[in-house]
């Protein structure tokens, strides 16, 4: 008897090896043990579906998603048992049959470039007449659209901390860039789905202390992630939480700074997650004033005096839309200045600019600051890039 069963066995796998079966090493679900997976026959793929290329976001579901995929079909299944596709060429990996319906066996795989892709499917069971491999869509993925404010560089925050003063806009300065990053179609139809935010806190130059915040109006919820070095008790500590209304955190407390500090170099990063991007669609945002880009219309790098030497402004906050009418200077102010409308706050796009040094008004150094404040920006638009005289800061 054991030599019947013997030669039953060894014919059987005879068999399987002159038909050419293709055979995959396995784990069954309940054991640690490998298992031989037996596969009748690959079948390959010569091309067919390479021009389909289908990224319309109406497709997306589970699997076809903005990372991209391949849909792979193969036809006449219906009698397949099990299936398998394997990657080559350009890719990689070996994919288990998704679904089989209507008699075809639908696959996913990631997207790789399909010009140089190889691939296979194993399958188990028996295929019917003139069945077809093919891709039935494909998608490479979706690069998100990205506005970025300053690119690789920066801008110059800077604030004059009292009315009628030295107009030097070095009480607290900070280099500030952003991105924001949009779901759907650049230039069409986008909706927000990430902000981040980075400040580098540049020089405190001021008698007084202030809290520094960010402003970002957002709609529905979101998962915020500050990053940064230790922080004292009044800022907002490295770390996630969650948002259910606009962001309002404070960046740094410059109390904690000695007096003066310049190059101070502390960055905070802060990024934003919306959970409700649908709630927040692309709308061209409206500079808050003449003088500063259409993109800070969502942003308001504001600060609130939190210990001023100069009695009456405790607790007086400086908004990026705000101006002062000036109606003196300081002694280190410049009186050509009396009876103009200029910011407690400069937004200045140019990369790590210099601010004035503490007692030089902004005009010294950069003399045509009173050209463009002067004619509402018709004279020097690029004023901050023209060095005029001393007392620059560095």
């Amino acid at each position: 008897m054991k030599k019947v069963l013997f030669l039953i066995v060894s014919i059987v796998i005879l068999g399987m090896v002159f038909a050419g079966c293709n055979v995959t090493k396995i784990t069954a679900p309940d054991s640690s043990e490998s298992l031989e997976r037996v596969f009748v026959g690959p079948i390959t793929w010569t091309g067919q579906g390479s021009d389909s290329m289908n990224c319309d976001p109406e497709l997306f579901d589970e699997n076809r998603t903005e990372d991209g995929w391949i849909h792979w079909v193969l036809t006449q299944s219906k009698n397949v048992t099990d299936a398998e596709i394997v990657l080559g060429g350009s890719g990689s990996g070996t994919y288990p049959r998704y679904k089989l319906t209507g008699g075809a066996s639908h696959f996913f795989t990631p997207y790789f470039d399909v010009a140089t892709l190889e691939a296979v499917v194993n399958y188990d069971g028996e295929l019917g007449d003139n069945p077809q491999f093919v891709i039935s869509d494909y998608c490479p993925g979706i690069e998100p659209c990205v506005i970025d404010f300053m690119g690789e560089g920066n801008a110059y925050i800077g604030f004059e901390d009292w009315p009628n003063g030295d107009f030097d806009y070095n009480d607290f300065g900070m280099y500030f860039n952003a991105q924001e990053y949009y779901e759907g179609e650049c230039g069409g139809v986008m909706y927000l789905n990430r902000v981040v935010m980075t400040f580098e806190a540049n020089i405190y130059d001021s008698g007084g202390d202030h809290l520094i915040h960010i402003f970002r109006p957002i709609v529905g919820d979101s998962n915020v992630t500050v990053t940064r070095g230790d922080s004292v008790a009044a800022e907002q500590p490295a770390g996630t939480f969650s948002l259910t209304a606009d962001l309002n955190i404070v960046l740094f407390d410059t109390s904690k700074y000695p007096w003066p500090s310049k190059n101070i170099g502390e960055i905070v990063t802060v990024e934003i997650e919306l959970l409700n991007p649908e709630l927040n669609p692309y709308v061209a945002p409206t500079a808050p004033r003449w003088d500063v880009p259409d993109f800070m219309g969502n942003y308001d790098p504001y600060a609130v005096n939190n210990s001023s030497p100069f009695p009456g402004f405790f607790g007086t906050e400086w908004h990026i839309a705000a101006f002062q009418t000036v109606g003196s200077v300081s002694p280190n102010g410049d009186p050509a200045l009396v009876g103009m409308t200029l910011p407690h706050m400069l937004v200045i796009p140019s990369t790590n600019w210099v601010p004035p040094a503490e007692g030089t008004c902004i005009t010294g150094p950069y003399g045509h600051f009173y050209d463009f404040y002067s004619s509402n920006g018709v004279s020097y638009p690029d004023w901050f890039e023209i060095v005029t005289g001393p007392g620059l800061s560095w």
